[in-house]
């Protein structure tokens, strides 16, 4: 039987993952507007809000390959 990773690296990680889930969660509710996506079927919303998250994580990794990585915090970079 493998040994079980140490602890603190499965806390990193997740982490990690809700400092990412958080900042893609912030952008979206700056972006989307909610009276126009009130007005769409579920579906319709859903493909939506798809797209609107796909064109932020899109965002975060183009802002980590820049030359400047000074903008990219380090939450950001793990998407790279």
């Amino acid at each position: 039987m493998a040994p079980e990773p140490p602890k603190k690296i499965q806390r990193e990680k997740s982490e990690t993952y809700y400092d990412t889930k958080s900042q893609v969660f912030s952008a979206l509710i700056d972006t989307i507007d909610l009276s126009q996506l009130a007005k769409l079927d579920p579906e319709s919303a859903r493909e939506e809000i798809r797209d609107i998250v796909n064109d932020i994580i899109a965002i975060k990794i183009s802002q980590c390959r820049s030359p400047s990585r000074k903008s990219c915090s380090t939450t950001s970079a793990t998407m790279c």
